[in-house]
């Protein structure tokens, strides 16, 4: 019988060998980061973020918020990259 965290290591290396699954945690750490770098207060903003085609999707109902995240999205997605550890995604599009 194997260990509770072999079946944990098994899971995590199944998750990272998914791309759907993959893209659905890389989703769900977007947006606990971006809680972490902006406060709260974002949740309200943000309607919806997705990772299609290896470009992180955020959409917005706050064109003030989303016009200022358009012009510092390189500076975004280095912030996420760094929280995340990794290179997760090659572009950040922003949408209202």
């Amino acid at each position: 019988m194997k260990k509770p965290s072999e079946h944990i290591a098994n899971s995590l290396k199944f998750i990272k060998s998914n791309r759907r699954l993959k893209d659905k945690l890389l989703v769900v750490e977007v947006k606990q980061h971006l809680v972490d770098l902006f406060g709260d207060i974002v949740t309200e903003y943000v309607t919806q973020v997705r990772v299609q085609d290896d470009k992180l999707h955020l959409y917005f109902n706050s064109s003030t918020l989303k016009h200022q995240l358009y012009h510092d999205k390189v500076r975004l997605m280095e912030l996420i990259h760094e929280k995340i550890g990794y290179k997760a995604f090659t572009d950040v599009l922003v949408h209202g």
